[in-house]
C-alpha cells in the first residue's frame, strides 16, 4: 500500500513530467519510461485500474479532480440534507441528487491520505448495496476513524497494540477502515448481530482495495479483520482483550461506555469512547439541570457529562468531530500510559501539540 498511483504537480516521476494537456499519466506513459523497482508496481497497478473500470481513454483519473467538489472542506456539510443543525440521520447516499452524492464521494477521497482508492470502494458499495450507506453514518464514522488512527499512531510511541476492538460496531465501518489503515494489526468488530451492510462494505474493500501483501499468491485485503457476534461485556470478560489491545466504542449508550472503559482498564488495555446518551447518576451523583434551552440541543449537558467521564478515568486525549455531523461528537481516549501532558506532546513530535489536538496527520 505504499506505492500510490497519483503524483502532486511538483513531483516528477522517473519517466518525465506530466504534459499540461493530460489529466493523468496513461499506462502507455508508464510503460515507455521502463520504470524499475517500485515504479514497476505503480505501472502494473495503473494498468489494473484501467483494465478494471478506468475511463474510456485508458487514463488514470487525477486525484485532484476527484476531490474538487470538496473545496470548502467541512463547510460542505451544510450543502447536504440537515435536520436542524446536524446531518439528517435518515438520509441515505441513494437519496441524494448527483451533486450531493459527488460531495460525499469527494470527501471520501480525502479521508485516508495516499489512499484515493477509498472513493472507488464506496462507489462500489453504493452501486451494489445502495440502501446500506447513510450519509450521517459515513461522516460520523470516518471522522471517528481519523481520531482513533491518530491516537494509535501517538500511543504506539509509548506502547504497541496488536489488536483493536470495535465494540458495538453496528455497520462495522470503523473496524473496516482501521483494518485497512493498519494491515499488520488484528481488528475485531463485535456486535449482537452482523448487519447486511457490513458484508457489502467488506466485499467492496476486498475487490477494490490494495492487498496487504502484493507479493502473496492469494489476494488478501482485509485478512486481518474479524467479526464476532457477542455482547461487548462478554468480549471484555472472556480473556480476548489484553494489555496490547485498544478497545473502541462509538456511540455506546449509558452504562455501556462505563463497561468499555472499566473492562479495558481491568486488563491493562487502552480505550477510546465517543458516548451517545449518558444517564444521570452514572458518573455524577447529581444531574446537570438547566443546561438545555427550551426546545434546544443539550450540548452543554453532554459536554459536562463527558468531562466527568474524562476526569473519572484520567483521559489522555479529548477531541471533537464536527458538530454539524452529530451533537454526540466528543471522543475520549486513555490507558496508553502517558505519564504527563508533556510526555504526550513529546510523543506527538511537536512542542505545541497541534498535530495531536486537531487529529491531523492521519
Amino acid at each position: 500500500r505504499e506505492a500510490r498511483f497519483f503524483f502532486p504537480p511538483e513531483v516528477s516521476p522517473p519517466w518525465g513530467a506530466l504534459h499540461p494537456s493530460q489529466a493523468a499519466w496513461s499506462p502507455a506513459d508508464l510503460a515507455m519510461g521502463r520504470p524499475s523497482g517500485c515504479w514497476s508496481a505503480v505501472a502494473e497497478a495503473a494498468r489494473r485500474i484501467c483494465d478494471d473500470g478506468g475511463n474510456d481513454q485508458g487514463v488514470v483519473p487525477a486525484a485532484a479532480n476527484m476531490s474538487e467538489a470538496w473545496s470548502r472542506g467541512m463547510d460542505e456539510l451544510e450543502s447536504l440534507p440537515m435536520q436542524a443543525t446536524m446531518l439528517d440521520p435518515a438520509t441515505k447516499v441513494a437519496d441524494l441528487d448527483a451533486a450531493s452524492r459527488e460531495l460525499v464521494f469527494a470527501y471520501l477521497a480525502t479521508c485516508m491520505k495516499s489512499s484515493a482508492e477509498i472513493r472507488r470502494i464506496f462507489e462500489a458499495v453504493h452501486a451494489e448495496s445502495p440502501r446500506s450507506l447513510r450519509v450521517k453514518e459515513i461522516f460520523e464514522t470516518v471522522e471517528a476513524f481519523k481520531q482513533a488512527a491518530a491516537f494509535v499512531t501517538v500511543a504506539e510511541k509509548v506502547r504497541k497494540f496488536d489488536t483493536l476492538f470495535d465494540l458495538a460496531c453496528g455497520h462495522g465501518l470503523l473496524g473496516v477502515l482501521l483494518a485497512y489503515r493498519f494491515p499488520r494489526k488484528r481488528i475485531v468488530c463485535v456486535d449482537l448481530e452482523k448487519r447486511d451492510g457490513f458484508g457489502a462494505i467488506v466485499s467492496a474493500f476486498e475487490r477494490h482495495g490494495e492487498a496487504r501483501d502484493p507479493k502473496a499468491a492469494t489476494r488478501d485485503v482485509l485478512g486481518n479483520l474479524a467479526f464476532v457476534q457477542a455482547d461487548l461485556r462478554n468480549t471484555l470478560d472472556d480473556g480476548t482483550v489484553g494489555p496490547q489491545s485498544l478497545v473502541l466504542a462509538v456511540h455506546a449508550c449509558h452504562e455501556a461506555t462505563r463497561s468499555v472503559i472499566e473492562g479495558a482498564l481491568a486488563v491493562g488495555a487502552a480505550w477510546g469512547v465517543m458516548p451517545c446518551c449518558i444517564r444521570d447518576g452514572i458518573y455524577l451523583s447529581c444531574g446537570v439541570k438547566g443546561s438545555r434551552p427550551r426546545g434546544g440541543d443539550d450540548d452543554l449537558r453532554h459536554a459536562v457529562m463527558c468531562g466527568a467521564v474524562a476526569s473519572k478515568y484520567s483521559a489522555e486525549r479529548v477531541n471533537c468531530i464536527d458538530r454539524r455531523i452529530t451533537n454526540r461528537n466528543i471522543f475520549m481516549f486513555g490507558g496508553a500510559g502517558f505519564g504527563s501532558r508533556d510526555e504526550y506532546l513529546r510523543c506527538c513530535g511537536t512542542p505545541a501539540g497541534d498535530a495531536c489536538e486537531d487529529g491531523g496527520g492521519v
